[in-house]
């Protein structure tokens, strides 16, 4: 399974997501590699801890090793092209777009699917991503998304200061010392049931 992570926007937690989408695979007993993006995310992330349970590489090198893998993540930079949204919308099984749910992330989320949808791409999900814990901004949101036909992930991943602390200390969520690191690891666990 080729799995590409993607956003018209940056910052809306693209790596984040992208390696704890490869830790569920890698979880399921698959060999994965996380192919990451130009600006090197991933790889940063891998060297500030103690390793992470899939390989990691840069869009240089993955081509080299991608054969040795079951499953590819691919993590990608902001504001692709629609020749670049094109090839890797037809080059991956999903597409996954986190967003978060403030109306400065849903304006550029619309731009994408507009252009996901000229461009005749069907096999994306909108993933709702750093929800706040209280309030209906993500019920909003996704109301919104739904109403526009826009395929959107019934998981959300809630916004934990777990994930900064996974990042800073080159580990998975569910590595760390959070008291809510085990809530935000079961947003994935449903996250992963739900879309792969």
């Amino acid at each position: 399974m080729i799995v590409t992570v993607a956003h018209n926007k940056g910052g809306v937690g693209k790596t984040t997501v992208a390696i704890h989408v490869a830790a569920l695979l890698a979880e399921r007993g698959k060999t994965v590699l996380l192919d990451g993006d130009p600006n090197r995310s991933a790889l940063a992330w891998l060297a500030r801890g103690p390793g992470l349970p899939f390989a990691v590489q840069d869009e240089r090198m993955a081509s080299r090793v991608v054969r040795q893998h079951q499953h590819v993540v691919i993590d990608t930079e902001a504001r692709p092209n629609v020749e670049d949204l094109k090839v890797l919308a037809e080059g991956c099984d999903l597409l996954v777009i986190p967003s978060f749910v403030d109306a400065l992330s849903l304006q550029p989320l619309g731009e994408l699917v507009s252009v996901l949808r000229e461009i005749g791409a069907k096999n994306y999900r909108i993933v709702l991503n750093a929800v706040p814990p209280t309030g209906g901004a993500a019920d909003d949101a996704a109301k919104l998304l739904e109403g526009d036909q826009i395929p959107v992930a019934q998981t959300r991943i809630r916004r934990f200061a777990a994930y900064v602390n996974a990042a800073n200390q080159g580990q998975l969520v569910q590595q760390v010392r959070d008291k809510k690191a085990k809530d935000a690891w079961k947003d994935f666990r449903a996250l992963g049931d739900e879309i792969l």
